[in-house]
């Protein structure tokens, strides 16, 4: 038989290029939707469609714990309490005429049952109009107040009203795919720069990184429709979630904090990343959409792929 000719020799030599490539390891900074913010902060939102009754507080007041922040009102539940509370009277009234009335003995246990049917509801409207009083959820200071949240106007369960942060400490929450999560470990320095112009950007440690992978990707600025870079859907619940999963990574500033954060900032994180071949990070794509399902994690393929990445 004769010898490969020269086409099947170059295509040889094409595979042979390719699969070094693959395999050879390249070194790259990786460069992620980042949000500079407080390490503890709370969201005030409404629980249910309410207008505003009353503000209590200003931006950049120092609140404690547990205190009114703002007062919340519902004429839909203010109506609904009256004719509860209206109702429980009526079968209060019924249940003590059934227990002193002969005549209407045999009727008590009927009363018995109304009355605490009306009871029940009385309570729950009351723990809903409780609920209208808005208390920070923690102590910190007041920001991201509205000048528009005044009284009459009409608030939703979707709109944060304010936030209640603690300046103390400083974190930047990023998310990362499978393929940089193994090369990230605490310590680790990186930089943050933010996208408002004037402020400086900042080194970084990283504080955190999350073993386990999820789609919950938590606030939707990291989601490419609002200009993130993780890829997105909806879930059922209408939820914005991850196409694929991803490992979230917390990092500090290198150096504490010396004035008070006064918003949230947006911006991108560089983090350095260890050479790596595209062999391995598609082993790492495949364990860390398998994590999700805990039973997959005993598959002998992906037993294997873990094999292959811890010897590296």
């Amino acid at each position: 038989r004769g010898r490969p000719t020269r086409g099947a020799a170059a295509a040889g030599a094409g595979l042979l290029m390719l699969a070094l490539l693959l395999a050879l390891p390249w070194s790259t900074p990786v460069v992620r939707t980042a949000l500079l913010r407080p390490a503890e902060y709370a969201q005030v939102r409404a629980p249910e469609p309410a207008q505003v009754e009353s503000v209590l507080v200003r931006e950049g007041d120092t609140v404690a714990a547990g205190q009114v922040l703002l007062r919340l009102r519902s004429p839909e539940l203010d109506f609904d309490t009256e004719t509860a509370e209206s109702e429980l009277r009526t079968q209060a009234w019924q249940l003590e005429r059934s227990r002193t009335v002969r005549e209407l003995l045999d009727f008590g246990g009927v009363a018995e049952g109304r009355y605490a049917k009306a009871l029940a509801e009385s309570r729950s409207l009351a723990q809903r109009r409780e609920r209208l009083t808005l208390r920070a959820a923690t102590a910190g200071r007041v920001t991201g107040l509205e000048e528009s949240l005044v009284a009459g106007r009409w608030v939703t369960p979707e709109q944060t009203l304010m936030l209640v942060v603690d300046d103390r400490r400083l974190l930047v929450e990023t998310y990362v795919e499978a393929t940089d999560q193994a090369a990230l470990a605490q310590g680790v320095a990186a930089r943050f720069y933010p996208d408002e112009t004037g402020v400086r950007p900042m080194d970084l440690k990283i504080a955190l990184v999350d073993a386990h992978a999820t789609r919950d990707i938590g606030d939707t600025l990291f989601a490419d429709r609002h200009h993130g870079d993780i890829p997105t859907r909806a879930d059922a619940q209408g939820k914005l979630v991850s196409n694929e999963a991803v490992y979230r990574v917390l990092l500090e500033p290198a150096e504490p904090a010396t004035e008070a954060l006064p918003r949230m900032l947006r911006g991108e994180v560089r983090l350095p990343r260890k050479g790596s071949s595209a062999l391995l990070d598609a082993l790492r794509k495949s364990i860390a959409r398998s994590e999700e399902h805990t039973s997959e994690l005993q598959s002998p393929c992906n037993l294997v792929c873990r094999l292959l990445l811890e010897k590296k």
